[in-house]
């Protein structure tokens, strides 16, 4: 990112439209994911999963992610305000896997 302060955008990402309101990500996704935060991106998710009524794999196929990716973006917005904000802040990172929903354990 201090790059991007320091020298610009040296390949800016290209759009089309699809609508009056909503653009498609042609060439930069990872440009723009880069930027994004992680919770950003799970809140991002979200918003999908419940524009779909819930249907993930409807989201999944809108974001182009796998059905996995989308369920462990949506396992962070279960994580502690604390340890998303860490996340957001790249203060810890987590590896490609590490955050998976836990089964519930009835009592």
């Amino acid at each position: 990112m201090s790059s991007i302060k320091a020298n610009g955008v040296a390949h800016p990402i290209l759009v089309r439209p699809l609508d009056e309101a909503t653009y498609q990500i042609i060439a930069g996704e990872r440009r723009v994911r880069a930027g994004r935060s992680p919770t950003e991106e799970a809140c991002a998710a979200d918003a999908i999963v419940r524009k779909a009524k819930g249907e993930k794999a409807e989201a999944a196929a809108q974001l182009g992610w796998p059905l996995s990716k989308l369920d462990r973006g949506l396992a962070l917005m279960n994580l502690a305000p604390q340890v998303r904000a860490d996340l957001d802040r790249r203060t810890i990172r987590l590896p490609k896997f590490q955050v998976r929903q836990l089964p519930s354990v009835n009592r």
